[in-house]
């Protein structure tokens, strides 16, 4: 009896390890400093607090319209702080674009972005098991320290794929007298 309580709990552990494995959940945050070129995200503006039921809304509206194929592109959110050091977020929740868009939806925004390099942090892994935005952010700034960059403050989530997530960050390069935009 004791046998066979040793040998199914072995066995529920390594369907769990498998499944963690499968969903991702050893995967690692890669970096990379990449040249990014000017783009545009459309949507909606927040302003309140992290976790509020009214962004909850909002990001599910929003994603719904973009599953519809009101616009074509990757579903995104821009926050214009580092969410993890801000009680009160702004943030724009959308879809970046694959064409240019001549016509907005009723209520949207448009805000444009040029930078010409940028962090990009990519995880392929489900949201379930995949390292937070906390502990990716945290990566990010230490690359940046390593690399000798400075972050602008602006954080955009791309939602790639079901399994892809791409965090934007663009940076500014500083020097041992001044700091350029590079």
């Amino acid at each position: 009896m004791k046998k066979k309580f040793i040998i199914s709990w072995i066995v529920l552990g390594a369907i769990l390890v498998v499944s963690y494995y499968l969903l991702g959940g050893f995967t690692k945050v890669k970096l990379d400093l990449i040249q990014e070129p000017a783009f545009e995200i459309v949507g909606k503006m927040y302003h309140g607090t992290p976790y509020d039921k009214t962004m909850d809304s909002l990001v599910n509206a929003i994603h719904a319209q973009y599953e519809q194929g009101i616009i074509e592109g990757t579903f995104s959110i821009c926050f214009f702080e580092n969410p993890d050091e801000v009680d009160t977020l702004d943030i724009l929740i959308g879809i970046i674009p694959e064409n240019p868009i001549a016509i907005l939806p009723e209520g949207f925004t448009k805000k444009s972005f040029k930078a010409s390099a940028a962090i990009k942090a990519s995880i392929e892994a489900e949201a379930v098991v995949a390292p937070s935005a906390t502990e990716t952010n945290n990566k990010i700034r230490s690359f940046a320290e390593k690399k000798a960059l400075t972050i602008s403050g602006v954080y955009i989530e791309k939602y790639v794929e079901d399994f892809r997530i791409v965090t934007v960050v663009p940076v500014v390069k500083t020097g041992n007298s001044n700091q350029k935009q590079i």
